[in-house]
C-alpha cells in the first residue's frame, strides 16, 4: 500500500500524465484530415495507454476502490478540462447589434481611406450579415461582392475578382467559382475573395484561379512553438489556417491573420499569431 505523502505524489503525477496524453491526442487529431477518423484513432490509442498506466498504478499499490476513484476524479476535474482548453478559440459573434450602429461613423471613416487603382472589394464575414456589410460600406467606395465576379483593369492587366459568400459549400458559390474559372481570356489575373479559407477546396487542383484570399482563422489566435495554432475553425490544413501564403494541392491561398481577436466566450488574447495587414504583389 502506498503511503499518504507518496500517494499524493502518485496522484499528481497521474493527473499530469493524463493531461499530457489527452492534450497530445487532441492536438494530433485536429492537425490532419479527416478529423473524425483521427479523433477516433486518438481516443483508441489514448484509452490503451491510460489502461496501461492504470495497471501500473495498481501494481504500485493504488487501493481499490478509493485510490482508483481518486485517479478518475482527477481525470474528470483536471486532465479532461485542461485538454479541452485547446479547442476554446472559435468563431463567435463579436458584439451586440446596437454596437454596430454606434461604430458606423468610425468604420466608414476608416473604409473611406482605402484606395486602390483597381478598386476596393469586400465580402461578408461571420460576424455581420450581408445587409450589415453593405451598411458599413455604404458611401465609402468599397464594393461588396456576394457571389459576383467583377472584372477590372490595373495597368495593362485585367483582373477578375470573385466575391464568395459565407456559405462556401452552396451551389451558388459553385456557380460563381465556375464563372471565375471558365471566364474568357488567358492573360488576366483571377482572384477568389472569401471569408472562410475552406472555399479554396471548391477549386480543382489544376485551377485557372491564381489566388484565393481569405481570413476567418485569425491565425488560430494562439500559436505554440512546435505545435502551431491550437484551433483554426476551418477544415483546411492547420499550416494554412496559421496564416500566410500556401500552396494546397496546386491551389494558391493567402490567409490573413487580421488584426482583431474573438469575443464572447473566447479569450481576449493573441499569442504567437502576430496581427497583420497584408500587401500582396502579383506578378
Amino acid at each position: 500500500m502506498i503511503g499518504y505523502d507518496a500517494g499524493n505524489l502518485v496522484f499528481a503525477l497521474s493527473a499530469a500524465v493524463d493531461t499530457l496524453l489527452l492534450s497530445v491526442a487532441v492536438v494530433w487529431a485536429v492537425r490532419g484530415e479527416p478529423v473524425p477518423v483521427r479523433l477516433l484513432a486518438a481516443c483508441a490509442i489514448a484509452t490503451v495507454l491510460l489502461a496501461a498506466k492504470g495497471i501500473a498504478l495498481l501494481e504500485l499499490g493504488v487501493s481499490v476502490p478509493f485510490g482508483v476513484m481518486h485517479v478518475l476524479w482527477l481525470d474528470l476535474v483536471v486532465a479532461i478540462p485542461l485538454a479541452a482548453v485547446l479547442l476554446l478559440a472559435g468563431d463567435y459573434h463579436q458584439g451586440a447589434g446596437h454596437k454596430l450602429g454606434e461604430e458606423l461613423p468610425a468604420l466608414r471613416s476608416l473604409m473611406r481611406r482605402l484606395d486602390a487603382p483597381g478598386g476596393v472589394f469586400a465580402v461578408q464575414g461571420d460576424v455581420e450579415s450581408v445587409a450589415e456589410t453593405r451598411q458599413v460600406m455604404a458611401g465609402t467606395g468599397v464594393q461588396v461582392l456576394v457571389n459576383e465576379v467583377e472584372r477590372v483593369s490595373v495597368g495593362d492587366r485585367d483582373v477578375s475578382i470573385a466575391g464568395i459568400a459565407l456559405a462556401y459549400w452552396s451551389r451558388a458559390v459553385g456557380r460563381t467559382l465556375a464563372q471565375l474559372e471558365q471566364g474568357a481570356g488567358d492573360g488576366d489575373v483571377r482572384i477568389a475573395l472569401a471569408h472562410r479559407p475552406d472555399a479554396v477546396r471548391r477549386l480543382p487542383t489544376d485551377t485557372r484561379v491564381d489566388l484565393t484570399v481569405a481570413g476567418h482563422t485569425h491565425g488560430g489566435q494562439v500559436q505554440l512553438p512546435l505545435v502551431g495554432p491550437l484551433t483554426i475553425s476551418s477544415r483546411v490544413p492547420r499550416r494554412v489556417g496559421a496564416g500566410g501564403l500556401h500552396e494546397l494541392d496546386g491551389r494558391w491561398i493567402y490567409v490573413s491573420r487580421g488584426v482583431g481577436a474573438e469575443r464572447a466566450q473566447a479569450p481576449l488574447l493573441r499569442l504567437g499569431a502576430v496581427p497583420e495587414v497584408s500587401l500582396i504583389t502579383l506578378r
